[in-house]
């Protein structure tokens, strides 16, 4: 039996943090040095991205002495008060956001990871009404053709899905007609083929009587005659 189960917490830090702290912010990873930083236009933003990206609450950006962006754990609170905040959050979002919480670094100074996949149901805004987009490190504002795009883009993806679904039952249908078709032709052939061999036999028995009556009837001619021969002499 596969495990189902799924590690959420990291005594130390995960594969996928260690590769998400050494990047800078980009279109698919923000830092967020307090919990309260997350907000629900962050959250939807990733959602309404090709392909989502995370947010580490509890992380502090900082300048490197080669210039680049470094970043520092400098944690947060972990309890499932916080939990429920970042979760009511992306419940508050039109349509609601689906997100995963990680808590790492457990062991000595936690943070939270929090996980957004690309949604299913986009576009989502804001509980204001606020529709975001990730870019390239930063949170940007749909524009009213980006918007129409992702709506036609979604109205299409769900479209095909349900045309194949059609399709399959289509197909699933057109199967059974055939199987059952194929049951009643198969039972039709049984029936005829036992009725006709019934007839065929029964004529069969038909032909053997008159034979046999036709073989009594010459013996008896047979007979007469003889009688008659007897008679003259």
């Amino acid at each position: 039996m596969e495990n189902s189960f799924k590690q959420t917490e990291f005594l130390s830090l995960s594969t996928r943090a260690q590769i998400l702290l050494s990047r800078e912010e980009g279109f698919d990873v923000e830092f967020k040095q307090t919990l309260n930083a997350v907000d629900s236009e962050d959250i939807v933003a990733f959602a309404n991205s090709k392909h989502g990206g995370a947010i580490l609450a509890g992380i502090r950006e900082e300048q490197e002495e080669s210039g680049r962006q470094g970043t520092e754990i400098v944690g947060c609170p972990i309890g499932d008060e916080e939990k429920l905040t970042i979760l009511n959050k992306a419940a508050s979002c039109h349509p609601p956001v689906y997100l995963e919480l990680y808590i790492e670094n457990s062991q000595k100074t936690p943070f939270y990871r929090i996980e957004i996949p690309s949604g299913k149901e986009k576009p989502y805004c804001t509980p204001k009404g606020t529709y975001k987009i990730r870019g390239d490190g930063r949170t940007n504002v749909l524009l009213p053709d980006q918007l129409l795009s992702l709506f036609v883009e979604e109205e299409s993806e769900q479209f095909i899905g349900r045309f194949k679904e059609a399709t399959k039952e289509l197909e699933k249908s057109h199967s059974e007609l055939q199987n059952a078709i194929s049951g009643d032709m198969r039972k039709f052939l049984e029936n005829f083929y036992g009725e006709f061999a019934r007839k065929i036999n029964k004529i069969e028995s038909i032909e053997d009587r008159m034979e046999s009556l036709e073989n009594k009837f010459d013996k008896l001619i047979k007979n007469l005659d003889l009688d008659t021969d007897t008679d003259k002499s």
